[in-house]
């Protein structure tokens, strides 16, 4: 089931996978798209509240979501949900910002266009953020190299989906967009452009 959650377009997803329950909190979607899949019963989620059953799920994952919690909340919430000995998984891609000239020039754009970009970006979460939510200060980290490969309209879309970017009507949107076709031109290799992440997972328990 997907649930609408708020306006920063967060969408819960209740799974089964070997037999275990799993609630993945998502960031991504945006508000058209959750309200196109709200639950049949009207039900409104947040991290916070997410309106499901005491201890009904085995493990919670939050993808490129953690960020926006009220993180006191959310982990009285999770730890209301979670069966005994239940997991919490927190996720994030962290875009590389200088390994090639491409990703050099999109960092810079947005520190030119965005003055929220520095105020909002996930980097604001610690190593001690983290520890504080996990039971004891207690977790486990991996990190995994990950590849995007977007055409000019993909990567403006990836764009536009950032919370901290200029919106249309904005008197630094359309030079804003300028810039991105001019970078890509300069930097497409076969039409395309490259973002490369490391895939950060912090996991632990309650």
């Amino acid at each position: 089931m997907i649930y609408e959650a708020s306006q920063k377009g967060f969408a819960l997803v209740e799974v089964m996978i070997a037999g275990m329950i799993f609630v993945l909190v998502t960031l991504g979607l945006t508000s058209s798209t959750v309200n196109s899949k709200r639950a049949a019963d009207g039900s409104r989620f947040a991290a916070e509240a997410t309106t499901l059953a005491d201890k009904s799920v085995d493990a919670i994952t939050a993808g490129q979501a953690f960020h926006w919690f009220d993180r006191e909340k959310a982990r009285a919430e999770f730890a209301r949900i979670l069966r005994p000995g239940g997991w919490v998984a927190l996720v994030w891609n962290e875009r590389r910002v200088d390994s090639t000239p491409f990703l050099a020039a999109y960092e810079q754009l947005l520190r030119t266009y965005s003055r929220e970009y520095e105020t909002l970006n996930h980097r604001q979460v610690d190593q001690q953020m983290i520890a504080a939510f996990f039971k004891a200060g207690t977790f486990s980290s991996q990190t995994f190299e990950n590849r995007q490969i977007f055409d000019f309209e993909g990567v403006t879309g990836r764009l536009l989906s950032s919370s901290y970017t200029p919106e249309p009507g904005q008197s630094t949107y359309q030079p804003m967009l300028d810039d991105l076709a001019a970078i890509v031109r300069t930097h497409q290799v076969d039409g395309s452009v490259s973002f490369e992440y490391d895939t950060n997972v912090y996991y632990g328990q309650l």
